[in-house]
């Protein structure tokens, strides 16, 4: 969806849904066939994104604050901002392999219950059930699917604010405001895959914190 530029706004939408899979042989030429069949390591379900300009109704020519020292100071604004939201990646879940006693090979434990997704972050708390698996028997591969579990999702809105000053008839001067996850929303890495470590299934490191920019631009 998008709205062409009118009194001073546009903005734009796009909502994707997307479904991947593929039989990467990840495991060992040992596994069982389509042992390796799945979704693709990373793939998001869902995707929203919206972004906008505005060029805010102040100063010269513009509906308020269109004479005087505030048009001076007030005039000339702009913001850009870009939303997404978006559901997390696909990912999949590790056990110890040396029990195959195959070269080269990686394993996945045994499903032995429903998985469930409390979704919470941080020491000593689970954002999926670690109790719904368990390890293989040796010298075989676990039940347990491909990509199969579902990391943090992602809701994050940057902003950016700007003013241009005209200096002379040749130079132009831009100010500029950058503010990344301007709510400071935590942003949540998958939790830890493998079984039987102590991490497993707890969410530990998170990136993307809030962020501040400025900067001046000059053109001519």
């Amino acid at each position: 969806m998008k709205r062409q530029f009118r009194s001073g706004l546009y903005f734009q939408a796009a909502y994707t849904y997307s479904r991947a899979l593929d039989d990467e042989q990840i495991s060992s030429y040992w596994a069982p066939m389509g042992y390796d069949y799945g979704p693709t390591a990373g793939m998001n379900q869902q995707t929203f994104v919206f972004s906008h300009v505005y060029e805010l109704p102040f100063g010269r020519g513009k509906k308020y604050l269109s004479s005087g020292l505030l048009s001076h100071i007030a005039g000339n604004w702009a913001l850009n901002g870009i939303f997404v939201a978006k559901t997390g990646n696909w990912f999949g879940v590790a056990a110890d392999a040396s029990t195959l006693n195959a070269v080269s090979a990686s394993n996945r434990p045994n499903v032995i219950g429903s998985v469930t997704y409390p979704k919470r972050a941080g020491s000593g708390a689970y954002w999926f059930s670690p109790a719904a698996f368990a390890a293989a028997l040796p010298l075989q591969f676990g039940d347990a699917g491909k990509n199969i579990l579902v990391g943090p999702g992602l809701i994050n809105y940057d902003l950016s604010t700007f003013r241009n000053f005209k200096l002379t008839e040749r130079w132009n001067m831009q100010f500029r405001g950058e503010f990344y996850n301007i709510s400071n929303t935590p942003h949540f890495n998958n939790p830890g895959a493998t079984l039987a470590i102590s991490t497993f299934g707890i969410v530990t490191s998170s990136y993307g914190e809030r962020r501040i920019q400025l900067g001046v631009k000059l053109e001519f």
